[in-house]
């Protein structure tokens, strides 16, 4: 049909609308075309670029539907059809295509024939069958708004009340249901918060102590050696069964091979010492249900975990002594007995695999309750010749999907330096601080540092096999029935404080 002739400069207000009022606005309809003027009448026009632009995102995964209602409403008018009212009142808003003139790029130096801002504003600049008065850019954007103001011509920065609710694209929509998902997961399953804490602050400080070498190791080696010296037993009168210990010479050889082992690698076991911190793992279920059997990992790299702090003498391995006393002895392997463990209720934590001087140790409880809490405070050695160390928690349940995960890089300082700044070479004590001074001088020294866990303190806590010696069976049961003991404690706190005086 022949194209209808519209009187564009009928109208008081010729708009032309950018691209986004179309795409990101509301419906047109609802627009609030008031802020252009009350009364009207006003005819909405695209160019040549919006139309096209608009065409482009007919398969956008977010807004194509819109673009595809846009161009079936103007359909009539690209036809040649007259404008398509939409409101008819308050003001009056009709809608039409604008055609522009061929475009003489020359004169308009500030604007790019390849950006499609500059062409909606050249094409309004150059639009066939009406004159300037009225015109009017209509836009969310600033940059064709600037463009538009440079040419004198009006426009309207519109505000967001134009544009309709965000929607989302099929990705985002994904991610969305994907979330409700999870979110209806947790409402099935516990939740957890671990924290990784050292309550004595951070960095760590931490000593790298040089190897040593061959003439320094022998010569330490050698005052060892001269300073425990094998001893010498009676071997006649009538309590040599009592007096005489016939496995002291095996024990002193065995003695003698540790000293070697120990001289091996002297540096590396003296910074077990000084490289050890206190850590503390806080985990508690701030989920709306319980745990079932749950499981915490804690593992350290290039480190080691212990419930103790760890004693290193830089004397070496303690030195056997002649056992004299066999009733004393049998005293000893009474207080060491086995304890037969307390009986783990449902709600207690447990220790499947306890902390012992290794890289990992596990907790499990049978069913760990909506807001529980498990606190541990234990001892991380620290490896000062590797680049970091890393305390990681793991927690898995019966009833979670997949795990929980915390990672703690222990931020540290490194020193190197000489065994001789840390060790008197003469007598073999130490010199400096260490991070266990304050626990040997404590009476609870023993619940706070391992002794035997490089192996120095081993021939403290003997065990006597049976059968080894003759004695009246009256005798064993007046030992037990009395329970003496030997106060070896007492004997180990004075070596520790006498290496550290």
């Amino acid at each position: 049909m022949p194209r209808t002739n519209i009187k564009y400069d009928d109208y008081k207000v010729k708009a032309f609308l950018d691209t986004n009022i179309i795409l990101e606005g509301r419906p047109l309809p609802e627009l609030p075309w008031h802020e252009i003027d009350a009364d009207g009448p006003i005819i909405v026009l695209l160019t040549p670029t919006a139309i096209k632009e608009v065409d482009s995102k007919k398969q956008d995964g977010r807004i194509g539907k819109r673009a595809r209602e846009f161009n079936r409403l103007i359909a009539p008018v690209a036809a040649g059809g007259p404008p398509i009212v939409i409101r008819e009142s308050g003001p009056r808003v009709e809608l039409a295509l604008a055609r522009a003139a061929r475009i003489p790029w020359d004169q308009h130096d500030d604007l790019d024939p390849d950006d499609g801002d500059s062409c909606i504003v050249a094409e309004m600049l150059n639009a066939k069958e009406m004159t300037d008065t009225g015109k009017l850019l209509v836009s969310h954007d600033i940059k064709p708004i600037s463009f538009a103001t440079s040419y004198d011509l009006e426009t309207l920065h519109v505000s967001d009340s134009w544009l309709r609710q965000v929607e989302l694209s099929p990705a985002d929509k994904k991610v969305r249901k994907l979330e409700a998902e999870l979110s209806e997961y947790k409402a099935t399953e516990p939740e957890f918060k671990i924290k990784i804490e050292m309550p004595e602050g951070e960095p760590v400080s931490v000593i790298r102590i040089e190897d040593l070498t061959d003439a320094e190791r022998a010569l330490i080696e050698h005052k060892i050696l001269t300073n425990n010296p094998k001893q010498s037993q009676t071997i006649s009168g009538y309590n040599f069964a009592f007096n005489y210990d016939s496995s002291y010479n095996s024990r002193f050889d065995a003695y003698y091979k540790n000293v070697q082992l120990f001289m091996a690698n002297y540096s590396q076991r003296l910074e077990r010492l000084f490289n050890q911190a206190r850590f503390r793992i806080h985990v508690s279920n701030t989920g709306k249900i319980q745990a079932e059997n749950l499981l915490v990992e804690v593992n350290v790299s290039n480190g080691w975990l212990h419930d103790r702090y760890v004693w290193v003498s830089p004397a070496g391995p303690e030195v056997p002594k002649p056992r004299n006393d066999l009733l004393t002895s049998l005293s000893i392997m009474q207080q060491k007995a086995p304890i037969i463990p307390p009986r783990v209720g449902r709600h207690d934590i447990a220790f499947k695999d306890k902390p012992n001087w290794q890289s990992s140790f596990s907790v499990t409880c049978e069913d760990f309750r909506h807001g529980q809490e498990w606190f541990y405070d234990g001892v991380v050695g620290i490896n000062s010749r590797a680049l970091e160390t890393k305390i990681i928690v793991t927690i898995t349940a019966s009833n979670l999907h997949g795990k929980k995960r915390e990672v703690k890089l222990i931020s540290k300082t490194a020193e190197t330096t000489h065994f001789s700044q840390l060790i008197d070479q003469e007598t073999l004590k130490i010199i400096v601080n260490t991070p266990i001074d304050e626990a040997i001088r404590r009476k609870d020294y023993k619940e706070a540092i391992d002794l035997t866990a490089c192996g120095h303190l081993t021939d403290m806590f003997f065990a006597v096999r049976s059968g080894s010696f003759r004695i009246k069976r009256q005798a064993c049961r007046r030992v037990i029935n009395n329970d003496k003991r030997l106060p070896v404690g007492d004997r180990v706190r004075r070596r520790l404080l006498s290496d550290l005086s």
